[in-house]
Parts: structure tokens; sequence; C-alpha cells
């Protein structure tokens, strides 16, 4: 925790310098079960550069704070900058503003900043009958039911996603898991900024471009069929997740052609998503 120190009956909580808190917000993300809350403000930044929840889960993890820290209007909370490359930023860097919480695994985004590429606005997530469309994530049929909208101090609203590691493996094992349906150009970009790989990085895995594996994201020509098969068995590795599935029943699923299908997750439970089908 930031260091406390006592002067008289009144306790001062300093911040963490700049190495101490590389560390310590690290340490959070990496536990696994931490909540992650971003204002609105954040999240059309993210919007605005073509940017994922695993972009901010990646500097989070990865990045490092150069700058002290400020204080916040909340006593004994500070404002941090932490900065790193991420899988979708090519060759910049994103610069997050966070606060994490002293008491609690939590960390609220209050900025992303730092990185101005070219504009590809997403749809604006909203509550929806099914739930929470969670575009963040870079998918645009994805519904949670039991995420909080909450407003902050200054009346701002902010997303809170409880476990949001846990959320995106279940995510991960519903797009890998699948049956009868090929991977989207959408999703192929959420299961590679999973796995922390940029465009090139997947390119070379695949021995293919990285122009042909920009195609496939943006949906401009279908994803290989032996490619795809390489990228749900290299996820379900990295990710750790059992696709429960054989690789015959994956390779011949992968024959199939795209279609966009809801995947919609219980999120009653966070620390222990589900989709809905499995809920039920």
């Amino acid at each position: 925790m930031a260091e406390r120190r006592q002067s008289g009956r009144a306790h001062e909580v300093n911040p963490w310098r700049p190495g101490e808190a590389t560390r310590r917000i690290r340490e959070k993300v990496r536990t696994g079960d931490f909540e992650l809350s971003y204002t609105q403000h954040a999240k059309k930044r993210m919007s605005e550069r073509d940017l994922l929840i695993g972009d901010v889960i990646h500097v989070l993890k990865n990045g490092t704070v150069y700058e002290e820290a400020e204080p916040t209007t909340r006593d004994g909370l500070f404002k941090y900058v932490i900065e790193c490359r991420a899988p979708n930023a090519g060759r910049r860097s994103i610069r997050l503003v966070v606060i994490p919480s002293l008491m609690s695994r939590s960390i609220k985004v209050a900025r992303s900043c730092g990185w101005t590429g070219r504009n590809r606005p997403q749809q604006e997530g909203i509550m929806h009958t099914n739930g929470y469309r969670y575009t963040e994530c870079g998918l645009d049929n994805v519904f949670i039911e039991g995420v909080d909208v909450v407003q902050d101090d200054h009346g701002e609203t902010v997303y809170r996603i409880e476990n949001v590691l846990g959320l995106h493996k279940t995510i991960a094992q519903a797009i890998i898991g699948r049956r009868g349906q090929a991977m989207s150009g959408p999703e192929l970009r959420f299961l590679r900024s999973e796995m922390g790989l940029t465009q090139e990085e997947m390119a070379k895995i695949l021995r293919r471009e990285r122009v042909t594996v920009g195609r496939w994201e943006r949906g401009g020509n279908a994803i290989d069929s032996n490619a795809e098969l390489v990228v749900r068995l290299l996820a379900a590795e990295r990710l750790d997740i059992d696709p429960d599935m054989t690789v015959e029943e994956m390779s011949r699923d992968t024959e199939w052609r795209a279609q966009v299908t809801e995947i919609r997750i219980d999120g009653s439970d966070p620390k222990h998503y589900r989709p809905i089908e499995e809920a039920a």
C-alpha cells in the first residue's frame, strides 16, 4: 500500500514513487481476480484510437510509471501515468491515467491518452435487453448480464467489471470452442490481443504476411482455415483453455462460413463467468 505516516491524530498517506507504483500496479493485475473500472472519457478515447480493453490490461500488466503521482479529490488516492506498447498500438505507446485502490484489487482508468492514431469508432457499449453490450473488447456480439454502471464523485459514468481477466477468458473459450461456425475477423483480433501478440508476431507464427492478418481482422478476406485452426490451438494453449473438442472437430468447424452470433455471458457471479447456455 501507499505509505502511511502518523502526524498527531491525522494519518497522512504518501503516494508511491514511480518504481514502487510500477510494481504495485503490475501485482494487482497479475493476481488475476482484480476489478477494472473505466470512465466514459477513457472508453471514448479507446474507441477513437481503435484500442481494446485487452490493450489496457496489457499496459497494466507490463507498463512502467515514470512520473510522480498526482493527488485526486479523494484523500489517500493518487493518479499515476503508466505506459508501454500494446498489441494494437503499432510502434507507439499507450499512456493510461489510473487510480489504484489502496484497500482492494481494483484499478480505475480515468483517462487514456498519448496515442493518436487513425480513427475507427466502434459502436458505443449500451445497456441492452440481453445485458450490457461489451463493445470495448472489440466485439459487437458480446452481451454480459451483471455489469455495474455507476457515477463517480464528479458525476461521470464509470463502467465497473469485476474479474475482467476471467471474463475475457470466458469470451475466448466461447470463440475457441464454438461448433459449426468459423471465426470472424474481430474474433481473431480479440484472441490475438488476449495473447499479447501484434499482427506482425501473429503473422510470423502463421507463416503469413502482416497485411494478410490485417485483412482477415478487418473482414476484407475470409480467414484461411488452416491458419484459423492454428490460432484456436495456440489461443487454447496460451490462455490455458480447454476447448472441449478434439482437433479433428475443431478442424471441421473452420470449414464453415463465419457468422455473427451472440456470445451471452452470465456475470451474476464474477468469480465464475459462464456462457448463458451453460448457465441455463
